[in-house]
């Protein structure tokens, strides 16, 4: 048996605390050492290696023989005693050959020795039954290329006929990319760093990872007093690892300010120290946001975009370069006119709402309709939150409107306000941005259920209409919608939004929030909304051998835009309620349980993977698991066949990794 592994390293190098060796045969032979040691170490630790097994480590230099390389090779092996012991009648015979090369007579030639050589390297991974031969040959390129060439020609020849006797051999080659060397090399797995890099880098990427960012208004000519700052130019110039605070009041632009800095260090080449830091320098940037939920709060995901920036430094430059070309209008410059200066130029940040106030009336120039403003202006808070702030005055517009009017009854004006406190909810505590399409469910799903019929209950007859105009109505200027890479998203406007809405005071009463209250509100109707799509009538229809009824059920999945989002955070909701959280979970128990009572229908089949990772697998009683792979892998064939991309995502969830979400 062969275990064949070929890594075509571009250079080798021996790393860490060892001091560097004068001469190269020196570095080679520490590097030898080291990667013996570090080999067989790793395939005791990782591969479960308990056999025994000796190993015949080669590093290839220039001048080396093929002579050479075996005589290495045997001397090593035959340290094992029974090695040794087995090929003495080999050695014995060849007597004739020693004695010939002691008198260095030229009768013997080098083909014979390298024959016999090689013959006695068969017999010597032969002599040991029990004991596995791992060969680690590193640095094949080095050798001349005839060398080489007759080298692995002999070599995979011995692998041949030792393999084919039972004798069980693994080899390890590090190679550059040469054309011979893989042409030889073809049939055999090989490790390609760079692919191995790439790889490795895909693990750390994930979709949101610069999606605060892009957010952020891109202002090109703002914060230029930052450049002679004393404060900035200690932190940029300093030759020490050092730390720069920038602190302010929510809503002065400190993101902004942030943004800035990167953006002058990515565009300016800035001499630091003889350097030129935009060449030896690798930016990474990554914004916090309670706005994003958990995919902008995770300290994980956090050190993953970092890392992943770093390695990636290259195109992470050429994709921001490209941001502030192409897109700035796009993600929010708020200046409309390009050749009139904004106002940050004449000392005045549109992120400070006192300071905004203070340059429309210094500006208003006695004019009319600016005198006009000046008035209404000179009335506006000063502050975004606080008990007279503008968020307040938000919301009391926002019931003054309702009280005003004359259609709506009290009723009506508490599911108005019912409607806001569920959309603010959402907003702000969902694990991951909300979609627009995924809101618009969350208002057709019932959080209040005794007298829903969900077997014949219809999602898209309870959306409400035009939601993008309606979030105006029911939560004010508190939201906005953003237009992404992954379609449109809902957002509060700022953070300080969140934090008004938090507040102990209850600033933001009748839409005052609390985080365990809004676990429990979207836990309740992630129970609902599942409800909704596996209760109904296509879902409970039993399977037949061809599941005849696939293409009906994933037609069924994708009309409920909120199921994917139910489906993978609703027990990250519920978990942290505790015993608040019990009536949930016997509600959603008693559904799971009275679906499981007919184990062959589509909803039993189809959920049971996702019962197992992210519910009880004790539920699952009486059902086959062989047909549920069969239904679920017709299903996932179907929907794929059809693009049915929503159904996809919501099939694939059924292991604790989540898919990446679908959107529309």
């Amino acid at each position: 048996m062969t275990r064949r592994s070929t890594v075509p390293f571009p250079s080798k190098r021996c790393t860490g605390g060892v001091k560097p060796p004068n001469s190269k045969t020196e570095a080679r032979r520490l590097r030898g050492s080291c990667a013996e040691f570090l080999i067989l170490q790793n395939l005791q630790r990782h591969f479960g290696y308990a056999r025994n097994c000796d190993l015949a480590a080669v590093f290839f230099s220039r001048g080396q023989t093929e002579d050479t390389i075996l005589a290495s090779i045997i001397f090593q092996l035959i340290k094992n005693e029974s090695r040794a012991h087995s090929t003495q009648s080999i050695i014995d015979s060849q007597n004739l050959l020693l004695s010939g090369i002691k008198s260095q007579k030229p009768s013997i030639t080098g083909i014979e020795l390298s024959n016999h050589l090689w013959r006695l390297l068969e017999a010597v991974v032969k002599g040991a039954p029990g004991c596995e031969t791992i060969f680690l040959l590193d640095g094949l390129d080095e050798l001349k290329r005839d060398t080489r060439s007759t080298f692995l020609r002999n070599f995979l020849s011995l692998e041949k006929r030792t393999t084919s006797g039972g004798a069980t051999i693994r080899v390890i080659i590090s190679s550059k990319p040469y054309e011979d060397i893989r042409e030889a090399l073809a049939h055999y797995t090989s490790i390609e760093p760079h692919k191995e890099e790439k790889d490795c880098l895909q693990t750390l990427y994930f979709r949101e990872w610069n999606a605060r960012e892009t957010r952020i208004d891109a202002v090109k000519e703002g914060g230029s007093w930052l450049a002679s700052h004393q404060e900035y130019l200690k932190w940029i110039e300093s030759s020490n690892s050092d730390l720069l605070w920038i602190e302010g009041k929510p809503g002065s632009g400190k993101s902004t300010l942030s943004k800035r800095i990167v953006q002058k260090l990515q565009e300016e080449p800035i001499p630091k120290h003889g350097a030129d830091l935009h060449q030896d320098t690798t930016i990474a940037a990554f914004y916090y946001s309670f706005r994003g939920g958990i995919t902008e709060t995770s300290h994980e995901l956090m050190l993953r975009s970092i890392v992943y920036q770093k390695e990636n430094a290259e195109d992470i430059r050429g994709m921001v370069a490209r941001w502030f070309k192409e897109d700035a209008r796009r993600y929010g410059m708020r200046y409309q006119n390009e050749n009139e200066p904004p106002p940050e130029e004449k000392g005045y940040s549109p992120y400070n709402f006192l300071e905004l106030k203070n340059y429309i009336v210094e500006n208003s120039q006695g004019t009319h309709t600016m005198a006009s403003l000046e008035g209404r202006v000179r009335k506006l808070p000063k502050d975004l939150g606080g008990p007279d702030g503008f968020y307040r005055q938000i919301v009391q517009f926002l019931i003054r409107n309702q009280d005003a009017d004359e259609n709506l009854n009290e009723e009506d004006k508490n599911e108005e306000r019912t409607k806001g406190r569920i959309i603010l909810n959402w907003v702000t505590f969902t694990k991951r941005p909300i979609s627009m399409f995924e809101l618009e469910d969350v208002l057709a799903t019932p959080l209040e259920t005794q007298a829903v019929d969900f077997s014949r209950y219809d999602i898209r007859q309870n959306r409400p209409l035009e939601l993008t105009r309606g979030l105006i109505s029911y939560c004010g200027g508190l939201l906005e919608t953003c237009d992404t890479q992954f379609g449109q998203t809902v957002q509060l406007i700022h953070q300080t939004v969140r934090e008004f809405l938090l507040d102990k005071e209850q600033l933001a009463k009748p839409y005052d929030l609390d985080e365990a209250n809004g676990d429990r509100m979207i836990s309740m109707m992630c129970c609902s909304n599942i409800r909704i799509t596996f209760a109904a009538a296509a879902f409970q229809l039993e399977v037949d051998h061809n599941f005849s009824q696939i293409h009906l059920v994933t037609a069924r999945l994708c009309e409920n835009n909120l199921l994917q989002y139910s489906l993978s955070f609703f027990a990250e909701h519920l978990t942290p309620l505790g015993d608040s959280g019990l009536s949930i979970r016997e509600e959603f128990s008693f559904f799971i349980r009275d679906i499981m009572s007919r184990p062959t229908c589509y909803s039993a089949l189809l959920l049971s993977k996702w019962i197992i990772s992210y519910w009880s697998p004790e539920e699952i009683t009486g059902l086959n698991q062989t047909n549920s792979e069969r239904c679920l892998q017709s299903a996932l064939i179907y929907a794929a066949l059809n693009g049915r991309d929503e159904a996809l995502g919501i099939l694939l969830i059924r292991t604790c990794i989540k898919p990446p979400y679908v959107s529309r």
